[in-house]
């Protein structure tokens, strides 16, 4: 048995000071908004955020705790902060809110605060704006009825994310250097010309948004000699001195050892948080270029392994610190994560790329047991055994961490995509597991369409069983279908239906955030905007990852497979039958039930269901790429659930795969439907291998759940290695795990407080436990439990 070595007392305090902290909302950031948009009406949108950005740094409270890291989103240790210029409308309803770490509130001066913010926003929030545009191309379709009777679901109440800054840039260069190289190309412009003038005003928006930044750490520095000077411990005071002398020098400078550049890593992260608080702001391939700093320091004798890994818990409980304001719905849709993920092992050239920064953080993450940042391993067949079973011994804790991809599938995939294969192997894990370019792309949106409600359609000639409602196209009676293809094409036609109005919906949001939250900050450390002089939503990035996904497929597949053997090859089923059954959910037809329970089911290594989810997943595939994105540019879908597979649940009915009414749908979107993969681990994979393309989809998720005495000895996180060896040789892209017990899961559920730091994997992200949606702990409660 391995001996849990536990973090340090300074970081024990500070976690359960987090855990004990109440979470606020702060309006800090919208009064300093509403004033400089108020002074600066009439200049253009890029220039109004730039200095925007700049005031709301330069008046924001700051404070320094005992984390010697410095930096905080709001000015409550847990605070979140409303973006009303992206939507708005829902915020004067929520007096209470969820977040990833509890129950937030709203004080009567912040709600004030609010409530001027979503006036003056009122009809000019993106959201807004983007509903009015795609309603009048759509006239006769209600937006917010394909949401809410779960045909599609979207995340565009708050600012985009899924990107990953040039962190290293700014380490090395720091960000006098990235204003030098904007003061270089305005110098380079020409005078006379319009294109020339809207690019210097992007590139004066980035110096700006730079020097706001430098002037913002500055004011960190002040606090800090304050606070020596009044300080009568010598070792805070010189604790203090180090802090001030830091903040001072980075991140306007390139960072002189360790400490300087994790903490111009934070100031640098945190910016383009307060920015725009996306999903998805990735660190990416943080160990390679933290490591030169640490290696330097360590020859030097200025920091010891131990220390380092202190410095990383530190760091890690920052990262817990950022969280977001949502509506009640997409809480539920992603539970508060912010996705921020970080990338281990792969490759640089033909060369395993994995360095001693590697380590530290699975070791760093092992003791202080953290739900961000994600960790994610780029498996390749050249990392060293020593990573892979301290990834292993990760995994045994049963924080859902580290991931593990495809590291030779996501470079050709990417190159596929139109990318250097420099770019390419420099790629990082975004958001989930979505494998993207660091610092090289926009930053996006994702949605998802469900495609168990498209059968649905198709089994009720375009109404909605649990309304009742006409949404869908009238594809015929499915009493009157002779043949599985009549069915096949009826659910073809419904996704040929809604998928325009899922992608039209997505890239006009996309398009007028773009216009209107131009990202000045974000875009100065993303490859090619400045050179371009254009921010990257206005095409400035280099590549584009626009995109969205199918959420439910293999509960279509299973679906489908139950229908297409029972009724059109056994006939012991007729279709009045079948569907008297799911109108019902199954009331009084239990043997019904079970005859379709009894139906082949994916996940098994079978030959039935299989090629019939490949199908669907060719399908949207094929109906997705019809579409470009709002700059004209190729889009990319990504196969992920988030928690979108419970939520779509409770508006889905009955199907013929046997699932009732309202209960969740597939989680991932090659894991098979909870409880219907009976033949182990081996088959499970096996069949995940076979379902989708994983070079035309961006992602691919799977989940498994192992039970805990499974990965206790190194014996068996071998085995658990093998299994990832082979499914990656198989051409998988993704594999998770939970390990944890069911019995340990609903204990929790009944004792809540005995439980408050029990992590879990639910879809791309870590979470505790408690904080979960119960809809969301029933579905993984539900998950098959294997053992070695």
């Amino acid at each position: 048995m391995d001996t849990q070595v536990m973090p340090g007392d300074r970081v024990m305090k500070l976690k359960e000071k987090l855990f004990q902290s109440k979470v606020k909302l702060s309006c800090e950031r919208l009064k300093y908004l509403l004033q400089s948009y108020q002074e600066t009406d009439g200049l253009s949108p890029v220039l109004r955020r730039a200095k925007a950005f700049e005031k709301i740094l330069s008046g924001r409270t700051i404070y320094i705790d005992d984390n010697p890291v410095v930096g905080t989103l709001t000015e409550y240790d847990l605070g979140v902060q409303p973006y009303t210029e992206n939507s708005s409308d829902w915020m004067i309803k929520e007096s209470a809110f969820s977040t990833a770490l509890g129950k937030g509130d709203v004080s009567e001066e912040d709600e004030r605060l609010l409530f001027e913010a979503v006036n003056y926003f009122k009809g000019k929030d993106t959201f807004s704006r983007a509903v009015e545009a795609w309603s009048q191309k759509h006239k006769g379709v209600s937006y917010l009825e394909l949401r809410e009777t779960g045909i599609m679901i979207d995340i565009v109440h708050t600012p985009m994310g899924r990107t990953c800054p040039d962190y290293g840039k700014v380490l090395s260069k720091g960000l006098n250097g990235i204003i030098g190289e904007a003061k270089h190309k305005l110098n380079t412009l020409p005078i006379c010309s319009l294109e020339a003038y809207r690019q210097s005003e992007f590139l004066n928006a980035a110096i700006i948004a730079c020097q706001a930044v430098i002037g913002w750490a500055n004011r960190y520095a002040a606090l800090a000699e304050e606070m020596a000077r009044k300080e009568t411990n010598n070792q805070r005071k010189k604790e203090l001195h180090r802090i001030a002398e830091t903040c001072r020098w980075v991140p306007a400078n390139p960072a002189r050892d360790f400490y300087e550049a994790v903490q111009s890593f934070w100031f640098t992260h945190l910016a383009v948080s307060i920015e725009h608080l996306g999903p998805g702001i990735s660190p990416g391939r943080f160990p390679q270029y933290m490591y030169p700093f640490y290696k330097k320091a360590k020859e030097q004798g200025r920091i010891t392994e131990e220390e380092a890994i202190e410095l990383l818990e530190l760091l890690f409980l920052k990262f817990v610190t950022l969280m977001r304001f949502l509506p009640g719905g997409v809480f539920e849709q992603n539970q508060g994560n912010m996705f921020q993920n970080i990338s281990l092992g792969g490759t640089s050239g033909d060369k395993d790329a994995t360095n001693e920064m590697d380590f530290l953080l699975l070791e760093a993450q092992k003791r202080v047991r953290s739900i961000q940042p994600t960790l994610s391993v780029l498996y390749h067949d050249k990392l060293s055994e020593e990573l892979l079973l301290k990834a292993a011994e990760l995994v045994s804790t049963g924080l859902g961490m580290p991931a593990f991809f495809n590291d030779a599938l996501n470079i050709q995939r990417l190159i596929d995509h139109g990318a250097s294969p420099e770019d390419a192997r420099n790629y990082a894990i975004l958001g989930c597991v979505e494998a993207g370019f660091s610092h090289a792309a926009s930053t996006m949106h994702g949605g998802g369409l469900n495609m168990a409600k498209m059968l649905e359609f198709a089994l009720n000639n375009g109404k909605d069983p649990l309304t009742g409602k006409q949404i869908g196209p009238q594809t015929g009676e499915a009493t009157a279908f002779r043949s599985y293809s009549e069915l096949h094409e009826a659910v073809r036609k419904q996704v040929q239906y809604f998928m325009p109005l899922r992608c039209d919906f997505q890239y006009t949001v996309n398009a007028l955030n773009a216009e209107f939250l131009p990202l000045p900050f974000n875009s100065a450390l993303v490859d090619d905007c400045i050179q371009t002089g254009k921010s990257m939503g206005q095409g400035g990035a280099r590549y584009s990852m626009d995109g969205c996904g199918p959420v439910g497929t293999i509960d279509l597949a299973d679906s489908l497979a139950a229908v297409k053997k029972l009724v059109f090859e056994e006939k012991s089923l007729s279709m009045a039958q079948l569907l008297e059954a799911l109108h019902s959910n199954f009331e009084g037809k239990e043997e019904l039930r079970h005859l379709l329970l009894g139906a082949p089911k994916y996940g098994n290594d079978g030959d039935y269901v299989e090629p019939i989810a490949r199908e669907w997943y060719d399908i949207f595939y094929e109906e997705h790429q019809k579409f470009k994105d709002y700059l004209g540019r190729p889009a990319k879908p990504f196969a992920l659930s988030v928690s979108w597979h419970p939520v779509l649940g409770t508006k889905t009915g009955a199907l013929p795969s046997g699932r009732k009414a309202r209960e969740s749908l597939a989680d991932g979107t090659v894991s098979p439907c909870a409880g219907q993969d009976r033949e182990g681990p081996t088959a499970v994979i096996r069949s995940a291998s076979m379902v989708i393309d994983t070079t035309q989809y961006a992602s691919s998720l799977l989940n498994m759940k192992f039970h805990p005495s499974s990965l206790r000895s190194v014996a068996g996180r071998k085995q658990l290695i093998a299994l990832i060896k082979t499914y990656m040789d198989m051409g998988g892209h993704h594999v998770q795990f939970n390990v944890v017990s069911g019995d340990t899961l609903k204990d929790a559920q009944l004792h809540p407080q005995k439980h408050r730091d029990l992590i879990v994997r639910v879809a791309g992200f870590s979470a505790y436990f408690v904080q979960l949606d119960p809809k969301v702990q029933n579905e993984i409660i539900k998950r098959t439990e294997f053992r070695f």
